[in-house]
């Protein structure tokens, strides 16, 4: 677990979540609302992908919050196997970062995705991928060592896989 400071008199906690966190239907909301409503996810859906996520051993699932609200969600990232079935020749990946929009800027995402590269790189990966819209995003990931490898396009939106060295 890390802390990351936040307003004058709180911190912001980040760690690994498994199946029972109660922030957990906090952060299948997000999840849902930002990308699985647009995939035809019903929200029982991503709450079971979390929950599967957490149960599994190999991937992971972290969680920032305050350090005084447990049943707050800020903010989340998986580390998973494979995120994009087409594409199984890369892996693992990191995904789902999301920090709610009343929190950005404030550095909780870039501890959510250095929790996510530490972690994979305790499970001895030679690198980690993601996958972002081709607007902006690919140039935020550069700032922690991911470059561009292919452009690809799904649902009519490009985006850049991308990937770091670990």
């Amino acid at each position: 677990m890390s802390d990351v400071p936040d307003a004058p008199h709180r911190r912001v906690e980040i760690h690994e979540f498994g199946p029972d966190d109660p922030a957990l239907p906090a952060v299948a909301g997000f999840l849902h609302a930002e990308w699985g409503r647009a995939r035809g996810w019903s929200f029982a859906h991503a709450v079971e992908r979390l929950a599967a996520i957490g149960r599994s051993g190999s991937e992971a699932a972290f969680l920032a919050r305050p350090a005084d609200d447990r049943e707050q969600a800020l903010g989340a990232a998986l580390l998973v196997e494979n995120d994009l079935p087409e594409l199984v020749s890369f892996g693992p990946w990191l995904s789902s970062l999301y920090v709610r929009p009343d929190r950005r800027g404030e550095g909780v995402g870039g501890r959510l995705i250095e929790t996510v590269l530490d972690r994979a790189a305790r499970r001895a990966v030679g690198a980690l991928y993601l996958y972002a819209p081709g607007e902006g995003l690919p140039d935020f990931y550069a700032r922690w060592g991911f470059r561009k490898v292919t452009p690809f396009s799904r649902d009519g939106v490009d985006y850049w896989i991308m990937r770091r060295p670990l």
